[in-house]
């Protein structure tokens, strides 16, 4: 069941004896789908449970855009925003979380993300999970600080979301924006240095776009001594 504020009402249905796994699924989803659209009540993120079938989901091949700056991937080369022209697994389950704020989707992109990094990475320890700062006008996808400290909980390891900050206000995505108040290598500052040298960090982004950005943090961040890794859930 998804947690709901205490001074709201919530529905609540029975679970029939028979099919107890089958019917429990459908009761979930019958509970959400009153809660969410006809009480109108979101869930909360930081309580939500993780799913019995959180391991589900096949390891895709992923795509790697590895450079001389380090190994840097992304889970699903497959999937595009065009929701009605592609309706791969992976992109099946982001496009509901992103879009919906399905948080069992989550769980199964953090595991298919652990997982998946567990595989192309064998021998790499991940001190540190950090992301690349949403825009601080805009955040297009306001879940990615909830995955980065689900995935930094599946990798037994430390998420810090305020390791980098943005030096400029800006709208959308670097990737993809025109026209950046500052040069982009001047975009982002690293608050604490001392912190990450000789430390292995993983680097996190929804969508890898066209990994400019992730190039220039992945440069200021060896340049002050860290190793790291870059990850995104969408190529």
């Amino acid at each position: 069941m998804m947690p709901f504020p205490a001074n709201l009402p919530e529905l609540s249905l029975p679970t029939p004896a028979t099919h107890p796994g089958v019917i429990a699924r459908l009761r979930e989803g019958l509970s959400r789908l009153v809660n969410r659209h006809v009480l109108g009540l979101a869930p909360d993120p930081d309580t939500w449970p993780e799913p019995p079938d959180v391991d589900c989901l096949p390891i895709p091949a992923g795509v790697d855009h590895s450079s001389d700056l380090g190994p840097a991937r992304s889970l699903d080369c497959e999937f595009t925003r065009a929701w009605h022209r592609r309706r791969t697994v992976i992109g099946a389950q982001a496009y509901r979380f992103e879009h919906n704020e399905e948080y069992d989707c989550g769980w199964r992109l953090v595991d298919v993300a652990a997982r998946f990094l567990r595989q192309s990475q064998p021998d790499t320890y991940i001190d540190l999970v950090s992301l690349v700062p949403p825009p601080p006008v805009y955040a297009p996808v306001p879940v990615l600080a909830w995955v980065g400290k689900r995935l930094a909980l599946r990798l037994n390891t430390e998420f810090l979301p305020e390791l980098l900050t943005a030096t400029a206000p800006f709208g959308t995505h670097p990737d993809l924006a025109p026209r950046l108040p500052v040069p982009l290598g001047e975009l982002y500052r690293l608050d604490d240095p001392a912190f990450i040298r000789g430390k292995t960090l993983l680097l996190i982004d929804w969508c890898w776009h066209k990994g400019r950005t992730m190039k220039t943090i992945t440069k200021l961040l060896r340049q002050n001594g860290a190793h790291v890794v870059c990850f995104t859930w969408l190529a």
